[in-house]
């Protein structure tokens, strides 16, 4: 009688097989949401400059209708105004518009909503005038962006405060056509 030397083996997986897979799995999949990350967070500083232009293109139509004047960003005859918002809505030039409210009065519309930040980060846009020019502010997610402010951080409101836009120091910033964004300002050295 002949005994067989053959062993027989069950198919499968091993356990370094089995590990092996995992991890390409879990890198692939780190790889993965990490690209999704990203790209939301472009899509909404892409939405946050779409908005900062399409107030700009408001702008200028009340610019044309006004003589070459922008709205003021503050009531003049007001101490305790509100800083940061268009004033002209309503009757009046000295009505201050509301970020998600309509930008127009009883005779023009000239947005039937000034655009609302994205919220959770940088949740305010910021507009400062002085009746001749205009420059408007927002925050960016994505810091790397060729258009941030490098280094610094607009001083939206001119006071020294790093909070102008919602909580946040604005990073991006558009302005009228007769002017240039203002200089950055450098962060207060680190204690």
């Amino acid at each position: 009688m002949r005994i067989s030397t053959k062993r027989h083996f069950k198919s499968g997986f091993t356990l370094l097989e089995l590990l092996v897979v995992i991890a390409i799995l879990g890198i692939l999949s780190t790889i993965g949401i990490g690209s999704f990350m990203s790209s939301q967070v472009k899509s909404r500083d892409a939405r946050r400059k779409g908005d900062l232009h399409t107030i700009s293109q408001a702008l200028e139509m009340y610019s044309n209708d006004h003589g070459g004047m922008y709205p003021l960003s503050h009531d003049p005859n007001v101490s305790e105004a509100i800083k940061g918002v268009p004033y002209g809505c309503g009757t009046s030039t000295n009505e201050a518009c509301s970020w998600g409210d309509i930008f127009g009065n009883s005779n023009v519309l000239y947005m039937s909503a000034l655009p609302q930040a994205v919220n959770g980060y940088g949740e305010y846009y910021y507009y400062s005038a002085d009746g001749g020019s205009y420059t408007l502010y927002a925050v960016l997610e994505n810091t790397l962006d060729k258009e941030v402010a490098i280094d610094g951080y607009y001083d939206a409101n001119g006071d020294g405060s790093l909070d102008d836009c919602g909580g946040e120091s604005c990073n991006y910033g558009i302005h009228s056509t007769n002017t240039s964004l203002p200089t950055p300002t450098l962060p207060p050295p680190a204690p």
